[in-house]
């Protein structure tokens, strides 16, 4: 979507505040997604349909835990709160099972009491899977409307994620939270440079524009941006940053995929046969499956021809074990405390030490696979957490989960290179 509309904005004089997301159907899925998860980019925001969590959507039984806590990276619904931030339609057909998107999104307002002030839900009478026409024409008048009056930065924000992924409302930016996948809450006014903000499982918040804030009852000196830390003895300017999830470093393992990567490919001799089967199969998938159902080809080099430019371009995504790749064998030993006995093969994601602006990941493409890319796009969420161990014999996960905030559990302590 993002790329799209910077090959617009090259090519076209466009005013980039009049830019009205919409969808229906499965571009309603998007919508709701995109415009509640990036509140501040758009005009206006029309949802037709869709869905807007996955378990009810897509039939699903109870999940894995950590899937289950994955979930709030997607599902729109646990974002509904900032509707308050963009003014959006929400339309269902009367007889579409799909209007359960947009009841979804009321009923969770109402349950938070939030009365959004720019939001219309439409219901299309006697309408199955696609717009009715009165219910068009009244979207298309609450939008001409919103266009017809100047789009300004508001001085009051409300904004919710429960990821760093989706960290950016305006001046505000939630660099880091305390508990992963859990709800983070930002409530911030300013008037002219001095600012409230209160916030609920935020540890790192970046505010722009301001010299004085008062954060959570406490007095900050900002200087026009500054980065704020929560500490033991409450909030300060945040110092030379260290290893913490934060926007685009956060995991999960999909995660590495929506940014430049390169797989390295072992041309070294593995530890076990079982493993390295399993390892080559594993990328043999992903290379077809990226080629099929993300329509290009996989970036691919064998581990000796890795420069240190492909280090500071990409995520660098390592197959192999600590015998048959020479990168894994480089980068391993700073993250893990030992690589695991054979034949069980680690699956993580990781801030690469060689570049901590980059992601690591060992042994993995995609985790999921062709079945779900085949079936409805509620089934795109992640098998894995930031790590799992897998059985190739069972082909199944003997134990998976989530890093916390600072990246610990399996991880050592990492000197990184400047």
């Amino acid at each position: 979507m993002f790329e799209a509309i910077d090959s617009v904005k090259a090519r076209y004089k466009i005013d980039e505040n009049k830019i009205v997301l919409r969808g229906f159907s499965m571009g309603g899925a998007g919508a709701w997604h995109i415009g509640l998860h990036y509140p501040d980019k758009w005009a206006a925001v029309e949802a037709g349909a869709g869905f807007t969590e996955t378990k009810k959507y897509a039939k699903l039984g109870p999940l894995v835990g950590y899937q289950e806590a994955l979930l709030r990276i997607y599902d729109a619904v646990d974002y509904a709160a900032n509707a308050q931030m963009v003014p959006i339609v929400g339309y269902g057909g009367e007889i579409d099972p799909q209007w359960q998107a947009r009841v979804n999104i009321q009923e969770r307002l109402a349950a938070e009491h939030i009365e959004p002030p720019r939001m219309l839900f439409l219901i299309g009478p006697g309408t199955a899977h696609k717009w009715e026409p009165t219910s068009l024409a009244a979207s298309n008048k609450f939008i001409d409307a919103v266009l017809a009056k100047p789009r300004k930065e508001p001085d009051h924000i409300h904004f919710v994620t429960h990821t760093t992924a989706y960290h950016q409302c305006y001046w505000i930016s939630v660099e880091s939270v305390e508990k992963q996948y859990q709800r983070a809450e930002v409530d911030a006014d300013r008037w002219g440079e001095e600012m409230r903000v209160t916030t609920r499982n935020v540890s790192r918040i970046a505010i722009d524009g301001g010299k004085h804030v008062v954060i959570d009852g406490q007095s900050v000196e900002l200087a026009n941006f500054g980065v704020l830390m929560k500490t033991a003895d409450g909030w300060r300017r945040a110092g030379k940053a260290g290893r913490y999830k934060k926007p685009g470093l956060q995991g999960p393992i999909d995660d590495a995929f929506r940014d430049a990567f390169l797989v390295v490919r072992p041309t070294g001799k593995p530890e076990n046969k079982e493993a390295a089967q399993y390892i080559n199969e594993t990328l043999e998938q992903f290379r077809k499956e990226w080629a099929k159902y993300m329509r290009g080809d996989v970036r691919i080099k064998d581990d000796k021809a890795v420069t240190d430019d492909d280090i500071d371009r990409y995520h660098l995504v390592l197959f192999g074990d600590t015998q048959s790749n020479k990168w894994t064998k480089r980068i391993a030993p700073l993250l893990m405390r030992a690589w695991p006995g054979a034949p069980l093969v680690p699956v993580m994601i990781a801030p690469n030490p060689l570049n901590p602006n980059r992601y690591v990941v060992f042994n993995s493409g995609h985790t999921f696979h062709e079945e779900e890319f085949k079936g409805t796009n509620a089934l795109l969420y992640p098998r894995f957490g930031d790590y799992a161990m897998i059985s190739p014999a069972l082909r199944t996960v003997v134990r998976g989960g989530v890093f916390d905030t600072e990246w610990r559990q399996l991880l050592r302590p990492m000197n990184v290179r400047p």
